[in-house]
């Protein structure tokens, strides 16, 4: 059952070859680890430098106006949208919203250690819905 191989397979790439176990029949050997090289250090860090860096921090003010000027801005853009569509492609852009806004705080709210039970469940009951 010596059929020729259609495909060319590379074994001197350590990707193709970490992925074989057997090739044209014969048990092939591991794939010989190679070490990491010794990362260089990063250069140290002048005055200069460091001034640049230096990250101002934003007041409560400049936080609360910005927070307010995007707010208003998209109210602004949904009555705007309003004005020019029809009040049934606005119903449907609002429920699409307000959907994505609850589904991710669903999704962001839930707890790291509860997120692949939930997943997991989640994954058998849409494998139950399909008929095939």
């Amino acid at each position: 059952m010596n059929t020729p191989s259609r495909f060319h397979i590379n074994l001197e790439d350590e990707v193709v070859r970490g992925a074989l176990v057997v090739h044209h029949g014969a048990v092939l050997e591991p794939v010989p680890r190679v070490a990491p090289a010794t990362p260089v250090p990063p250069p140290t860090p002048t005055k200069a430098t460091e001034a640049e860096k230096e990250i101002k921090a934003i007041t409560p003010w400049q936080k609360a106006t910005r927070e307010v000027a995007t707010v208003t801005a998209g109210m602004g853009t949904a009555v705007a949208l309003g004005k020019v569509t029809g009040p049934l492609f606005m119903a449907n852009v609002f429920t699409f919203g307000l959907a994505g806004l609850i589904g991710y705080r669903v999704v962001w709210g839930v707890a790291p250690a509860l997120h692949s039970p939930l997943m997991s469940v989640t994954n058998a009951i849409s494998g139950e819905s399909h008929p095939w």
